[in-house]
């Protein structure tokens, strides 16, 4: 559940940081 709200957050904000965590 937690990765899917990160998921989100980082599609709404697009932001680096989350999306490196969703990378890997």
């Amino acid at each position: 559940m937690s990765l899917n709200v990160v998921h989100l957050v980082g599609r709404a904000g697009t932001d680096p940081d989350v999306k490196y965590f969703e990378s890997g």
